[in-house]
Order: structure tokens, then C-alpha cells, then sequence
């Protein structure tokens, strides 16, 4: 990238994503090329371009992840980080109105006469109820996401070296895949593994997955320093 750049303002209607795969285009570059050049993962960048901000890394990562590549692309990096922060300010908005609660009904004040017949039906209901209950309560100790537990790395390292190793523990049967390769866990859920790193940031995702699809998924982030 030429040191005498211009930078360009983004245009007005156009998302944050919208912005950065046009200029990306313009220049004639692929997902590929901003990857390799700005050590980002091609999936992040092919994520914040389709505005799938649910699966990207926690909210500072992915500003910083949008500087870099708005900076790159010889964007105004302010303008297309404002962008980004008011479209996930929406979204939010979105989430937050759909998921209030409906208002509580209303009742008469309608006499309820007590007999014994009734005590006898209300007694079954709540036979029922609580039989009910058990094998939810049994079904959902099932249905729990396995622990997924990182002793190696901490978050935030810093190595010289251009593998790292990465070592955890998961309830024995659990499936581990790291950054959506499958590893090998041992028969008390216990796995390591050794993970290439690029100069610069590195996001590592360890998903642990059990058999009924429940997930857990931890985070690290390594920076590689020659």
C-alpha cells in the first residue's frame, strides 16, 4: 500500500461491512490477500463484510479487527468503526423490544366453590405436574453443555514461537475441535494440541461439543512476536 494515500470517506446508506468489501474490490483484492497482509483470520473478515456480528470475538477485538482493515483499505477507520457500533446498537435495540414480556391477562372475580371432587382433580394436576417437572428436570442435566476448562494458554500471550500448545479438560465422550479441527481427548477428557501460529494476532477457538449438539466454546488470544 502506497505511503500517499487518501483517505476515503465512507458513503452515506452503506453498512460497515458494505463499505469494506467494496473498497476490498475496488482494489482488487480477495479475502485471501487483506488476511495474509493484516494476519486476521479470513473467516473474521469474511464475517464483519457480512455483518454476521454474532459470531465474531468480543466487541473490542472486532473494533480493532475493523480499524486494521478499514486502515488497510485506506478507509476513514472512524467513520466505518461509527458504523458498526450504530448497526449493532440496532440490532441490540431489535433483540431487547422482541424479547419483553406480553402483558398479564386479566381475571374476573369469579367465586370458586371448593368440594371434594375438585381437591381430588386439583390433587391429580399436581401429581401430574410433578411427575412433569422430574423429567424435565432429569432431561435437562442431560441436555447441559459440557465444562470446557484452558489451562494452557492464559488469554492475552505473547510468544516468540510459531506454535503454541494448547492444553484443556472437558467431561470424558465430549468431542474438541480447535479452530474446527477435531483433536484427540482422552478417556478422563483430557486433550492437547499443538496449534501453528501466524506473526501478529492469533484468535484460537477450543469448541467442546457433547453428544446431544451442546457447546461450549473458550477463546484465546495469542500474539506472535519474532
Amino acid at each position: 500500500m502506497s505511503e500517499d494515500f487518501v483517505v476515503k470517506k465512507v458513503e452515506g446508506g452503506e453498512s460497515a461491512g458494505e463499505a469494506l468489501a467494496k473498497a476490498r474490490q475496488r482494489k482488487r483484492l480477495t479475502l485471501e490477500d487483506a488476511a495474509r497482509d493484516l494476519k486476521i483470520q479470513r473467516r473474521y473478515l469474511r464475517d464483519i463484510e457480512s455483518a454476521h456480528y454474532d459470531v465474531l470475538p468480543a466487541e473490542v477485538h472486532t473494533i480493532g479487527f475493523i480499524r486494521s482493515y478499514a486502515r488497510y483499505l485506506d478507509l476513514d477507520e472512524k467513520n466505518v468503526v461509527d458504523l458498526y457500533k450504530k448497526e449493532l446498537s440496532i440490532i441490540k435495540n431489535l433483540a431487547g423490544k422482541k424479547s419483553k414480556s406480553k402483558p398479564a391477562k386479566t381475571y374476573s372475580n369469579t367465586a370458586v366453590i371448593v368440594t371434594p371432587r375438585f381437591i381430588k382433580i386439583g390433587a391429580i394436576i399436581l401429581l401430574i405436574l410433578g411427575l412433569f417437572g422430574y423429567l424435565w428436570y432429569q432431561i435437562s442435566g442431560l441436555s447441559v453443555a459440557p465444562k470446557l476448562i484452558i489451562s494452557q494458554p492464559a488469554q492475552d500471550t505473547t510468544v516468540s514461537d510459531s506454535q503454541i500448545e494448547i492444553v484443556g479438560e472437558t467431561k470424558p465422550g465430549a468431542n474438541i475441535t480447535i479452530n474446527e479441527q477435531s483433536v484427540y481427548v482422552d478417556s478422563e477428557g483430557v486433550f492437547r494440541e499443538t496449534v501453528s501460529l501466524q506473526e501478529g494476532l492469533n484468535m484460537v477457538e477450543i469448541v467442546a461439543t457433547n453428544k446431544l449438539d451442546r457447546k461450549s466454546v473458550v477463546e484465546r488470544k495469542v500474539i506472535m512476536e519474532k
